[in-house]
């Protein structure tokens, strides 16, 4: 973060404000940096570039021990999650590095300010710690929570894209070309983290559950490539997010040619089962350099779970569009 004062002793008021200035800025870089990535690629970081501007502010601005604990205790936190996030439990960024040198930081602020506490010297007036800073951050806080009110309200599943018979709901996308019909009880959201996807769940039943989206690949002719297609997944999975593969195999839904690829992962709540169906629409030109690739995910605790009649006969609705 700052330049200087790395390591070595703080001996002036001077290197101590600089510590504590620089290292606010280089915090809110970060923050701002969390934002815009969040927004385009990872919205889980997007609350923790709204932390690391309000820490920022608020360790230049009142420089107290119970600030700068405030900022250690968080930066410790952050490099726990970037650990769990490298190693494949939870998701999240990964730069160990960047964790490190965030949390040596933030014990050089606390170095700092209990030197400038010491020699009592009083907090002086800087871009950061006057109250022209507090426009752009509480325009900040404002954009975070239209975010969230985005993803709770508007986000949703809309009831027009759904259409009720005696028994289901059909849920069609016109958009990205597929239709599946889902029970009554059921209920159905989008899915914040991929644009275009919906989730759908029985509130009562934990182990009938769907993930539907989609893939954009190269061309798809035929059932073997789109195995292929799979084992790429497959290879990425195993190897950057610590999947376990059960079985992998060429299956018929309904009226289609389909791969399932069945896994073990885990997440925050333990471990749970996988089946992975891919599916695909047969692709006449091959220079087509790009495909639709549906993925229709069933998540369960056990491998039984996984084969329930409800998440079977929903399969079998599953319907490519023309």
């Amino acid at each position: 973060m700052a330049k200087a004062n790395y390591f070595g002793p703080i001996q002036s008021v001077k290197e101590a404000e600089d510590v504590v200035i620089g290292n606010s800025w280089a915090l809110f870089g970060l923050g701002v940096l969390d934002i815009v990535v969040g927004f385009f690629v990872l919205s889980s970081i997007i609350v923790d570039g709204f932390i690391w501007i309000t820490l920022a502010f608020l360790v230049n601005r009142f420089r107290t021990k119970l600030m700068v604990g405030i900022l250690i205790v968080f930066a410790v936190i952050s490099f726990g999650v970037t650990i769990l996030a490298k190693i494949g439990i939870i998701d999240g960024g990964q730069n160990i590095f960047l964790a490190i040198i965030i949390v040596w930081a933030s014990f050089r602020v606390w170095t700092s300010v209990c030197f400038l506490i010491e020699n009592r010297v009083e907090v002086k007036p800087n871009f950061m710690n006057n109250y022209f800073f507090i426009i752009p951050v509480s325009i900040a806080l404002v954009c975070l929570a239209g975010f969230l009110f985005w993803n709770s309200y508007l986000y949703r599943v809309v009831n027009n894209e759904i259409t009720t018979t005696n028994t289901a709901n059909v849920f069609t996308d016109t958009k990205f070309g597929y239709s599946i019909q889902f029970p009554k009880n059921w209920k159905l959201d989008r899915y914040i983290d991929a644009p275009g996807a919906i989730y759908a769940y029985n509130p009562t039943n934990e182990a009938a559950r769907l993930l539907v989206w989609y893939k954009d690949s190269g061309p798809v002719v035929n059932q073997d490539q789109l195995l292929a297609f799979v084992e790429d997944d497959k290879k990425y999975g195993e190897e950057q997010q610590s999947i376990k593969t059960i079985s992998l195999d060429k299956v018929d839904i309904g009226t289609h040619k389909a791969v399932k690829w069945r896994t073990l992962t885990s997440d925050s709540n333990g471990p749970y089962y996988v089946d992975a169906y891919y599916f695909y629409v047969p692709n006449p030109n091959p220079q087509t350099q790009a495909i639709w690739v549906w993925f229709v995910s069933a998540m369960a605790k056990t491998e039984a779970g996984l084969t329930t009649t409800e998440i079977l006969n929903t399969l079998d609705t599953f319907k490519i569009l023309d």
